[in-house]
């Protein structure tokens, strides 16, 4: 009953006709999801025998890579994942390898058979369906083997039903979840594109894509879920739906393939100096379809090249990884390389970089047109690294729906690189409401000069100006040769509250030292010191980081807090110690 009085209440602050068009889409669905039940069983007839309506389009052109063209190891990497299958151990989304007991019938239905369509968790959201059909049809075509053959066309034509009558679509808000519909009901109608529903579903699909990638993607090329971690799955499952069109001889709109091309570039600039993408906002680390061996979910590398070689028209002759090779052909290749300084205007994120210091600044908006789904209290936050050693981190998602508190924790301010007032939050968390968090913050870039010395970005940010007393917050980040500087400015009349924190990526280690403290990691060390404004003493407080959805470890954060009245100004520096200076 709460779940209805939310969704009516919700509904009373929308305009009329996102109203109308939701009531619209919803009758429509229901009747979508009748007509799907009218099954071409002729055709699942033949499926179920391997008969012609199963119709390989991946392998057109293409040859699986050799041992001897695999990156190093990589076939090693490959072998364990594969005996540990055998065994019946698999990784399972946030809870790592898991152990089943027993080996799994390789030449059955696990899927129908234990869990009919449409019950159990196995076909619980139109995304997983989607995101498995791309893996049935990728695993068919890399085994070519005609019993999996006969398998994986049996099932496919259930899994288009469920995803054609589950859409997650809605006009007022589409997301990465309609997109791995759309790329599945793609990849199932072009397997059966011999029969007239798989044709249709065919031509729906790649029309869809080409609308949501325009409507997801902003043209800097930047998704709109104000995730770094979603930029990439979302990217990804893009890149894997047009790489279906482009073996079947179709094109994406030109404007969806220029806004794939700036996404695939956004992952080049954003990554740190260790190759890894920093975990801003969500990121359950899913992957679309894992063609590269213990592939690591935040390092986008085999994307990138993948993806620049997909768009160049040059597949088969571009260098590439493991990834690369299975998808598009190419041979083994070092990883692309990251961009220094990086501007993008429109999601408020801003790359600052010399030869010593690498950071990344948030300043953006909450996404999902104000929904805030995968978003954190992150605004005027930061990620340093310095000389390839991440020194303050992003504590990254921990988890969903599993653990509500620790949820709320991870995307709340106090956990971020940036202010808190009074004990409240950038933008209001509405306990109970997990994917969805109100962008009152409104954050306004003031400053970016990347061209000149020091390279500055300043921005401000709203998010307490709903208190009794408005706060406006300000933060101004300049990077010299030798030092990064980060100011704070509080405007305000009355007395605040402000509490700074740092936190520190895992491994490092925090010494205090006359007027500051010196910061360990590896044999890197690097400087922390204010340098002007009201004292604030940091000090050490237990914390915690996500490295990986579900993977909780133990880190230390600097935090420190000062009383302030009306206006007031402070400022840190980050200085790395040249090592012939260490004692």
């Amino acid at each position: 009953m709460r779940a209805v009085v939310a969704r009516l209440r919700r509904a009373r602050s929308l305009p009329p006709g996102v109203v109308a068009a939701e009531i619209a889409w919803r009758a429509a669905r229901g009747g979508l999801r009748s007509a799907t039940l009218l099954r071409d069983r002729s055709s699942e007839r033949v499926l179920a025998t391997g008969g012609k309506p199963w119709a390989p389009f991946l392998s057109q052109g293409w040859s699986p890579p050799s041992a001897e063209s695999l990156p190093p190891g990589a076939l090693e990497a490959c072998l364990r994942e594969a005996d540990a299958a055998i065994a019946g151990r698999f990784q399972v989304l946030g809870h790592g390898l898991l152990d089943f007991g027993r080996p799994p019938s390789w030449h059955s239905d696990p899927v129908t058979r234990d869990n009919p369509i449409g019950r159990g968790v196995n076909w619980c959201n139109a995304m997983e369906v989607g995101i498995r059909a791309v893996n049935l049809v990728w695993a068919s075509e890399i085994l070519q083997d005609r019993s999996v053959d006969r398998l994986v066309g049996a099932m496919l034509p259930a899994h288009g039903r469920q995803i054609l009558g589950n859409l997650e679509y809605s006009p007022r808000l589409t997301s990465n979840h309609y997109l791995a519909d759309v790329v599945g009901l793609l990849y199932v109608g072009a397997a059966l594109r011999r029969t007239l529903t798989g044709r249709a579903w065919l031509r729906f699909a790649a029309g869809a894509l080409g609308r949501e990638v325009c409507k997801q993607f902003d043209e800097d090329g930047v998704n709109f879920e104000a995730s770094i971690g979603y930029h990439r799955l979302s990217t990804e499952l893009v890149l894997f739906g047009v790489l279906a069109m482009d073996r079947l001889g179709l094109r994406p709109p030109p404007a969806a393939g220029a806004r794939l091309g700036r996404a695939i570039e956004v992952l080049a600039s954003l990554r740190e100096p260790d190759g890894l993408l920093p975990a801003v906002g969500d990121d359950d680390s899913g992957l679309v379809v894992n063609l590269a061996s213990e592939r690591h979910p935040r390092d986008p590398a085999p994307l990138i090249g993948t993806g620049r070689a997909l768009l160049a028209g040059s597949a088969s002759q571009c260098a590439g990884g493991e990834f690369q090779q299975w998808a598009v052909g190419g041979a083994a290749a070092a990883p692309p390389p990251r961009a220094p300084v990086v501007a993008l205007p429109r999601s408020g994120r801003f790359v600052l970089a010399n030869r010593a210091i690498w950071c990344l600044v948030e300043c953006g908006e909450v996404g999902q047109r104000g929904n805030g789904g995968h978003a954190h209290n992150d605004t005027l936050s930061f990620v340093l690294a310095v000389r390839g050693r991440e020194l303050v981190t992003d504590p990254g998602s921990g988890t969903y729906t599993r653990d509500p508190v620790l949820r709320d924790r991870f995307r709340g301010t106090r956990a971020h690189a940036t202010v808190e007032i009074d004990g409240q939050e950038i933008n209001p968390i509405e306990h109970g409401a997990p994917f969805r968090l109100q962008g009152l913050d409104r954050p306004v870039v003031e400053q970016v000069d990347l061209d000149g010395t020091p390279q500055r970005v300043r921005a401000g940010h709203r998010g307490y100006q709903r208190l009794p007393d408005p706060v406006l917050h300000r933060r101004g980040f300049e990077l010299w040769p030798d030092r990064l500087l980060v100011a704070d400015e509080i405007r305000c009349r009355g007395e605040h509250l402000a509490v700074v924190t740092f936190p520190l990526a895992p491994g490092t280690v925090a010494e205090r030292r006359a007027g500051g403290w010196l910061l360990r990691v590896g044999s890197v060390e690097t400087a922390l010191r204010q340098v002007d404004g009201p004292e604030i003493r940091l000090a050490p407080v237990d914390s915690q980081v996500s490295p990986a959805y579900g993977a909780i470890r133990p880190s230390t954060s600097l935090r420190g807090q000062v009383v302030v009245r009306g206006p007031t100004r402070w400022q840190f520096q980050f200085v790395p110690i040249e090592p012939r200076r260490r004692r």
